[in-house]
């Protein structure tokens, strides 16, 4: 079994992988051959037509919506003299057919291939199940030529063929020009149709017009009396307001500077507003504790009167001539104080400096300022009979002081008595 799969099932693999090429491939030539799919989900709805010329079910006939294919022709009998023509309908594209709906024949192709335009309808009308039927008073079909001229008497075709004799004349070998011609016409029909279908919804619309007017004017004509009594008080209020044109003029005149203020006053306003946000959320503590200082001072204030009733009242009144008598020295006070305020400004400048202190090893001047007073005193600290003597060390390199002058080593040989303590540069 292994050798024969060995030896074997290269082949078998490449016949099961044309087998399946050969599913595939019929599956996809059947659904272009319109094969109904068993899985598909779709409803059926019957129309009954006076003529079902041009129809032919199984190949693949449209069944639209607004030009939308929404669903194919599948079956077409006989039946009491009238097509009872069958549709199926895909859900996903017509969710329902309402019982108010209307079907007509169409001619998709100059060799009358049919379609049927569907107008669904809407509700309130009833949905109509699957495998309901339009009715014959709902339906319509095109008129064929035959029809047509069926219908003309015998000077009114030889009319209609000398014109489509002179028309094959005139359009002899014009076949591509018209073909342009049509083909230009084509968006300015389209615009055409929108304009007419405009038009006719506009019908609709006027004749409602016209009977809302018909309700109106009744309703105005039974109120005759309320409307004459508002057209004397309309007619009195325009009366009085011709009275005051002077004032009213006046009144517009003063508008454009009463505008130009209240503009400016908002604008002030505006900044107001902005800054009296903040202050009054700053001050909503304040208040909060508000009612708390008012209880708490009333009893002070209790207590408080009293003393200012008895006692303070009549050392103001003692001190009233003595406050007269100081009012020449507290005008000359006033005129010395700026003079007294700089000084007192300086005063503190100099203080401040003193007494800083920046930190770590960095002392103030005041903390210098002892030192310095105990060196000077130190430094004044030997006298004799004339008084205080400055003593002190002066410390000097001697190549520094030879380097400025050479000639001090000659000096200090005699002062040191021939010993200098340099050397002989």
């Amino acid at each position: 079994m292994r050798r024969a799969i060995r030896r074997y099932g290269t082949y078998t693999a490449i016949i099961a992988l044309f087998m399946a090429m050969s599913v595939v491939i019929g599956f996809y030539i059947l659904l272009q051959e319109r094969l109904q799919n068993p899985f598909a989900s779709t409803y059926t709805i019957n129309a009954v037509f006076s003529a079902s010329t041009g129809l032919t079910p199984g190949l693949g006939q449209p069944a639209n919506v607004a030009g939308v294919r929404v669903g194919e022709i599948t079956n077409s009998v006989l039946e009491n003299g009238r097509a009872l023509v069958t549709m199926s309908i895909e859900p996903s594209r017509l969710r329902h057919v309402y019982a108010d709906a209307t079907a007509t024949l169409f001619p998709n192709t100059p060799l009358d291939d049919m379609e049927i335009n569907i107008d669904p309808g809407a509700p309130p009308a009833r949905p109509l199940p699957s495998g309901a039927t339009i009715p014959i008073a709902n339906t319509d079909v095109p008129i064929s030529s035959d029809q047509l001229l069926d219908g003309l008497d015998g000077d009114t075709r030889e009319y209609a063929a000398t014109l489509i004799s002179s028309l094959g004349v005139g359009l002899k070998d014009q076949g591509p020009n018209l073909h342009a011609l049509l083909e230009d016409l084509g968006p300015t029909t389209t615009q055409i149709h929108r304009l007419t279908a405009a038009l006719a919804a506009r019908r609709t619309d006027l004749a409602e017009v016209v009977h809302n007017l018909s309700v109106l004017s009744q309703a105005v004509a039974s109120r005759d009396r309320p409307l004459g009594q508002l057209v004397d008080a309309g007619d009195a209020t325009v009366t009085a307001i011709a009275g005051q044109d002077t004032a009213l003029r006046q009144s517009v005149a003063l508008l454009p500077s009463t505008l130009t203020a209240a503009e400016h006053s908002l604008g002030t306003a505006t900044s107001f507003a902005q800054q009296l946000g903040p202050a009054l959320s700053d001050n909503q503590a304040a208040a909060e504790a508000l009612p708390r200082a008012l209880h708490g001072a009333g009893s002070l204030l209790k207590v408080a009167t009293p003393v200012i009733a008895h006692d303070l009242r009549p050392l103001v009144t003692q001190a009233e001539p003595v406050v007269s008598s100081l009012l020449p020295t507290t005008r000359t006070l006033t005129s010395v104080t700026p003079y007294l305020t700089s000084a007192f400004h300086v005063l503190q400048y100099t203080s401040d400096e003193l007494a800083y202190n920046a930190g770590g090893r960095r002392q103030s001047y005041l903390f210098w300022l002892a030192w310095f007073v105990h060196n000077i005193d130190s430094a004044l600290s030997a006298a004799d009979g004339n008084g205080r003597l400055l003593a002190g060390t002066l410390m000097v390199n001697c190549s520094g002081l030879l380097a400025a002058d050479p000639s001090i080593y000659s000096l200090l040989k005699i002062l040191t008595a021939g010993n200098p303590l340099c050397k002989n540069p």
